[in-house]
């Protein structure tokens, strides 16, 4: 590599002004893409990925048969027990990549509990649920789906947006008294919580 220190003449332009304006064009470059990516609705909405999750995890599809046959714009998982369909975001056009993602991990969790057989079916009924760091919410929404009398779903400020939007498709109620407009089962919320916040932990307690 060649030294900083050491510029190259390239006619009237050093090889280190090159490298700088380069630098600059491709940071502007990509703070234009990022507040095109997270300002265009219709850009965000055409960005999601739609996962039905309907009874196997992922964990166990893989363990039998290698490859997925995924169609180009959703995954569908097949067999018995609870079904949700999850939105994720691949390509980062909400702003969150870790969070908005469907870990194997959570559909291995979600899995588990129906057919592990450590647990039975009662294990989670009348029982409060708070799930940190909830990405897209099917930990929390299998424990909401399996009697828990209520659930907190929690993610950092940046991630509650898909979240709420997760639950809100997977359980959402028509309410007579609102109009009949489609509400959120009270037992059920999505809330900010940042890991050490103080505030924010006492808001969930």
């Amino acid at each position: 590599p060649l030294a900083a220190s050491t510029p190259i003449k390239l006619g009237t332009i050093s090889f280190r002004s090159l490298t700088t304006m380069a630098a600059a064009c491709d940071e502007d470059y990509m703070e234009s893409l990022k507040r095109k990516r997270l300002d265009s609705h219709e850009h965000r909405e055409s960005a999601l990925f739609r996962h039905r999750v309907t009874g196997v995890s992922a964990f166990d599809r893989r363990g039998r048969g290698g490859e997925d046959d995924d169609e180009e714009d959703e995954t569908e998982v097949t067999g018995e027990g609870l079904r949700f369909m999850i939105l994720s975001d691949p390509i980062n056009a909400w702003g969150y990549s870790i969070g908005h993602q469907l870990w194997t991990s959570s559909e291995v969790l979600y899995s588990f509990f129906q057919q592990s057989g450590v647990y039975d079916a009662s294990y989670l009924k009348g029982k409060t649920v708070v799930e940190l760091g909830s990405g897209l919410g099917l930990a929390g929404m299998t424990a909401a789906a399996l009697g828990a009398k209520q659930v907190i779903f929690t993610d950092l400020p940046e991630g509650v947006e898909l979240l709420e939007r997760n639950v809100w498709e997977n359980f959402a109620e028509t309410d007579k008294e609102e109009g009949g407009r489609r509400v959120l089962p009270p037992h059920l919320k999505v809330m900010t919580l940042p890991w050490g916040d103080g505030a924010s932990i006492a808001r969930v307690e």
